[in-house]
């Protein structure tokens, strides 16, 4: 069977490897699919667990909005200048 990773277009995403809570998370989504559906295939793959089989793909622009500063009010709205600037 091809790879799926060779039609990533990399210029849009990036292939990452799991962090813990990806490994946590996906385990978790193949025990509910299984629950709900009684699929072999999530069946097979908790029984055989192998987090290399899986690779996170993040849009570029979706990462650089996740590093980007956060504003805690303000209705999404932050400033770049500094309090001292405000007042001077």
């Amino acid at each position: 069977m091809r790879s799926s990773l060779s039609a990533a277009n990399t210029q849009l995403v990036a292939l990452e490897a799991l962090e813990d809570d990806d490994e946590d998370a996906i385990q978790a989504l193949l025990e509910e699919h299984l629950e709900r559906t009684g699929s072999p295939v999530a069946e097979a793959l908790l029984e055989d667990w192998n987090p290399l089989r899986f690779v996170k793909v993040i849009p570029h622009d979706y990462k650089r909005a996740l590093a980007e500063p956060v504003s805690a009010g303000g209705g999404g709205f932050f400033t770049t200048e500094s309090e001292s600037e405000e007042a001077a």
